[in-house]
């Protein structure tokens, strides 16, 4: 009985690779098998950073993150359920989604924090959400609610919190929050 070929012996098969020492192919580069597209670009690294300075926060985002810790413990407090935080929707961001009873707010925190001298003096937050961060936040919320389609009534909220500067490496102590219920 004759064997098929994928049990004969390895010295029987015959050989059909090209000879590469004839002259014709022994100075040819290999063929590319990758061909770029038009618009192909080198894929973003997404790994972790390894970069200490890249990473490093500023004194603002700190104090920024803080306050809106702050908030969404106090949202929490007063019944609301917070299902977002820093939701970023091409280039804009919702600091807090919050839910209560029919509605859903979609809540921008200003943080500030304040001596004994410039309490008076300074704006309160709130006059720091002008037009363009209204009308940014807004597309932001639009966008949220297309991608997560809701019976819930939108509201946009500004809560303000109040900080005094911290001290000797402490957490820095909470003076004031207001929670602006449609605020725009």
């Amino acid at each position: 009985m004759p064997r098929s070929r994928g049990t004969a012996n390895v010295w029987s098969w015959t050989v059909s690779t090209r000879n590469t020492a004839l002259p014709s192919t022994r100075a040819t580069a290999p063929k590319r098998t990758w061909m770029p597209c038009g618009n192909t670009v080198p894929p973003r690294f997404t790994g972790p950073n390894s970069f200490g300075f890249l990473t490093m926060r500023t004194a603002e985002q700190t104090v920024g993150d803080y306050g809106e810790a702050v908030a969404a413990r106090y949202l929490r407090w007063h019944g609301y359920r917070v299902i977002e935080r820093n939701l970023h929707l091409d280039h804009h961001e919702i600091d807090l989604i919050a839910v209560r009873f029919g509605v859903i707010a979609f809540v921008e925190v200003k943080t500030r924090t304040y001596t004994e001298e410039t309490i008076g003096i300074l704006p309160p937050p709130r006059h720091a959400v002008n037009a363009d961060k209204r009308r940014f936040t807004r597309r932001a919320a639009q966008k949220y609610l297309a991608l997560h389609p809701t019976w819930r009534k939108p509201r946009m909220d500004v809560m303000e919190v109040l900080l005094s500067p911290a001290e000797n490496g402490k957490r820095p102590r909470v003076r004031k929050i207001r929670h602006l219920t449609g605020a725009y």
